[in-house]
């Protein structure tokens, strides 16, 4: 059966799904703002540095768990979030502004 992708329609929100394999969630841009989009793998409630994600936004892979692009109001993103450690118990995926620094 297939599952409708969660919906991420505010900065700073996040979304996490049990399991290891995929996450993914649309991203509905609130403002054109630049956004950054986290992926964590998390294991007994900690974050699992080892086993990083693979971030996928619009069909494109990010180099590193931690992916920067300009959204435009309105529009919508897909983001897909990969992992596939079997000892992962939670993937997930925040979509903030940049921190500054």
């Amino acid at each position: 059966p297939a599952f409708a992708a969660e919906t991420i329609e505010a900065l700073g929100a996040q979304k996490c799904r049990e399991g290891s394999g995929s996450h993914e969630v649309e991203f509905l841009a609130p403002d054109n703002a630049q956004v950054q989009v986290l992926a964590r793998a998390l294991r007994d409630g900690v974050e699992d540095k080892v086993n990083s994600p693979v971030v996928v936004i619009d069909g494109k892979p990010c180099p590193d768990p931690t992916c920067s692009f300009r959204a435009t109001k309105g529009q919508s993103y897909k983001i897909i979030a990969e992992i596939m450690a079997r000892s992962v118990d939670q993937i997930c995926i925040t979509v903030a502004r940049p921190k500054a620094g």
